[in-house]
């Protein structure tokens, strides 16, 4: 939460601008002239720095304040609770809420008092919070997060425009890119709305793309440029296919259409127009993840949960053991095989696959979905419920990350099949049945060799 910023200096308009000595002046005069308004500008100079700090001064002492014995605080963002850490040598440390439309509450909670603000998406908020009676730590809260990575449009100069960035579905559902890292060769990236920040994987690592330290690193799809870009390192020990991943942040202030149909991501600085066939689904988020609310219906009863956004993730959608036992969904739906699932850790997350009759997200609605119920004696544990891209890709979407909604528009592939788990069970009765037959193949084939010897011996 605390992050370091370096507080904005203004800049000063140089006295004098706009005036012109008349030449008809001799030297001497002119000289005499300049020497004087030299002096009366420096003096004007020194006073406008004290009146600015004076300024200064007394604007921070009308600011709200708070006090603390703890440097450990926590701030409530809307109903997202997060853990923060105050650091006095910020001027000011700077927490950038969650965007929504609507108006919202922001509190923040030291271990002795607390402090709320009603902000309004645009709006600025300073305050500060007094640690141990001694140290002023100075807060603010805005939009605009100072620490975003923005691209630009090397053929159009970086003027306002709808970029398009061509991608191909895989065999995998997931949204596949061509890019480069640091002038590498080209690289295969996923764009993964389940991550914040750009990620290069172990796969990538193997063609030798190297990484620069902290925000030094380039990033490129086509006329596309990130400059000073952080990209984070990621051992999936095999198990993302893919030399990278590409966050939300690369994207972030901007609106972001996936569209499955023609296979292309067109990036907007406004909003497009919406139609009355796009369902609007508020961003949920916690922490730096996205979410939408979903209800499970599963035949009997509603259950309503919030869904990571995930086009990362190759199911269709993933639920939590905790979530599971707490709605008891273990055992009311048809069973129809396992899957095994490898983490960022390299631990396998096992999960049985149930048809659930339908699924509600906003007022659109599928039914008969093959979804996972993370097995109840696992213990490494799923974080969030997944909805990944195997019911995404059914979608055209409408990230809007300026005003925190995602539109759904139903498109072509709504009616494809959706991918089938395996039965451990079937495989077990085929992995028998077969060493049956090549125990019986090999049982025959000795004994109609030793009926062939037995012949040419009588000969």
């Amino acid at each position: 939460m605390a992050k370091r910023f370096e507080q904005a200096q203004g800049t000063c308009g140089k006295i004098g601008k706009g005036c012109t000595l008349n030449t008809a002046y001799p030297p001497t005069m002119r000289k005499k002239y300049v020497g004087r308004h030299y002096k009366m500008s420096k003096k004007i100079f020194f006073l406008t720095i004290l009146l600015g700090c004076g300024q200064l001064i007394f604007a921070q002492s009308q600011i709200p304040m708070v006090k603390a014995n703890s440097k450990e605080i926590k701030i409530l963002d809307g109903d997202d609770l997060r853990d923060g850490m105050l650091v006095p040598s910020l001027r000011p440390d700077i927490y950038t809420y969650h965007k929504t439309k609507k108006t919202k509450t922001v509190t923040y909670y030291t271990d002795i008092d607390s402090i709320s603000f009603e902000v309004k998406l645009g709006d600025v908020y300073d305050f500060g919070i007094v640690l141990n009676n001694k140290d002023t730590c100075f807060q603010q809260i805005t939009s605009t997060n100072p620490e975003k990575i923005s691209y630009i449009n090397k053929s159009k100069e970086n003027k306002p425009s709808i970029d398009t960035i061509p991608f191909q579905l895989g065999a995998d559902d997931l949204i596949h890119i061509k890019g480069t890292i640091n002038n590498s060769q080209p690289l295969d990236l996923i764009f993964d709305t389940g991550a914040s920040v750009m990620v290069l994987s172990d796969k990538g690592k193997d063609k030798n793309v190297k990484l620069n330290d902290g925000n030094t690193n380039d990033f490129e799809i086509q006329n596309l440029i990130w400059n000073n870009t952080y990209i984070r390192y990621i051992d999936y020990n095999g198990g993302l296919k893919a030399d990278g991943v590409i966050g939300y942040n690369a994207f972030e202030d901007k609106i972001v259409a996936i569209d499955y149909d023609k296979s292309i991501l067109t990036i907007h600085d406004s909003l497009p127009k919406i139609g009355n066939d796009h369902s609007p689904l508020e961003m949920i988020w916690r922490g730096s993840a996205t979410f939408i609310q979903g209800t499970i219906n599963d035949g009997n009863k509603k259950y309503n949960g919030l869904l990571l956004f995930d086009t990362g993730s190759i199911w269709a959608l993933s639920l939590t053991k905790s979530f599971s036992s707490e709605n008891q969904l273990y055992g009311k739906m048809i069973k129809t095989g396992t899957r095994r699932a490898k983490g960022v850790d390299g631990n396998t997350i096992k999960s049985n696959t149930v048809i659930l009759p339908q699924l509600e997200l906003g007022d659109l609605q599928l039914s008969n979905i093959p979804i996972d119920l993370e097995s109840p004696s696992d213990n490494t544990g799923l974080a969030f419920n997944i909805l990944g891209n195997d019911v995404l890709k059914r979608f055209n979407v409408i990230l809007d990350y300026q005003n925190g909604i995602i539109y759904l528009q139903t498109n072509s592939l709504i009616d494809l099949p959706y991918k089938k788990s395996f039965d451990e069970n079937t495989i077990l009765v085929t992995v028998i049945v077969l060493s049956v037959i090549t125990v019986l193949g090999i049982y025959y084939y000795r004994k109609r060799k030793k009926i062939r010897n037995a012949g040419c011996n009588n000969i």
